[in-house]
């Protein structure tokens, strides 16, 4: 989930890498780059709650926001007439996928976090965070069905003696409310109170418990040494694993 921020303006550099935003404004600005005949092309500036802003090429946003999204209608030529001032308020996650031909300039992809398909519709805070941890689910190819992921003692049972993978649950606990306290700030904005924060905060983390997601948010495991016999073994396989982009 790598994206940077710098000088207000958010990046999301490399295939894989994804973004989740409550869009508070979306609207069609000038780019920096321009045609061949002199005008500046054309961007799709998304900006959240906290005033950071992601920029897309508009042809590129235009499709993904009519074709995937549900907020325009197509033209015959192929273009796209797209309601920009309905997407705001909504949950977007912006991912970068493999581009085969060229690795080091990757596809956008955009898709709804918040599935409803109402494009009336707006998240609510808990929305936002089940949208927000549904998204790592998924970009992790986790099981959806909470019987698959690891479930508490039955009530009444004894205390479970410490793990070792209490550490990690710990962890994981930790690394879940910093990121719905992210998600938190991005929906109340500028006038959220610590109060506020905290509280909207833990709404988000008791509905990741809710829908078994808070261990998604545990560190990645370090892969066990091999034992050094001699046998230099197979070699590993490339990185393209065919995948095709949005």
């Amino acid at each position: 989930m790598a994206y940077t921020v710098n000088k207000g303006i958010i990046k999301i550099p490399t295939a894989g890498d994804f973004f989740t935003m409550v869009v508070k404004k979306c609207e069609v600005v000038d780019s920096k780059f321009q045609n061949d005949d002199g005008s500046f092309k054309e961007e799709v500036k998304f900006t959240d709650p906290s005033g950071d802003a992601l920029f897309i090429p508009r042809k590129t946003a235009d499709f993904q926001l009519g074709n995937w999204c549900g907020f325009g209608e197509k033209n015959p030529d192929g273009s796209w007439n797209i309601g920009y001032g309905d997407v705001d308020g909504h949950a977007l996650t912006f991912r970068r996928d493999p581009n085969p031909k060229m690795p080091t300039k990757p596809y956008y992809g955009i898709r709804r976090a918040d599935e409803s398909g109402d494009v009336n519709s707006r998240p609510s805070l808990a929305a936002a965070g089940r949208a927000a941890a549904e998204a790592v689910r998924k970009a992790q190819n986790l099981p959806r069905d909470p019987e698959d992921a690891p479930s508490g003692p039955a009530k009444g049972s004894p205390r479970p003696e410490p793990s070792p993978d209490g550490a990690k649950a710990v962890d994981a606990l930790d690394r879940a409310y910093r990121h719905a306290y992210e998600v938190a700030k991005a929906v109340q904005g500028k006038g959220a109170t610590a109060d506020s924060l905290q509280a909207g905060a833990a709404t988000l983390v008791i509905q990741y418990d809710r829908h078994n997601l808070t261990a998604l948010f545990a560190a990645p495991a370090k892969p066990e040494p091999a034992a050094d016999d001699g046998d230099p073994g197979p070699e590993e396989p490339g990185d393209d694993d065919g995948s095709l982009p949005f």
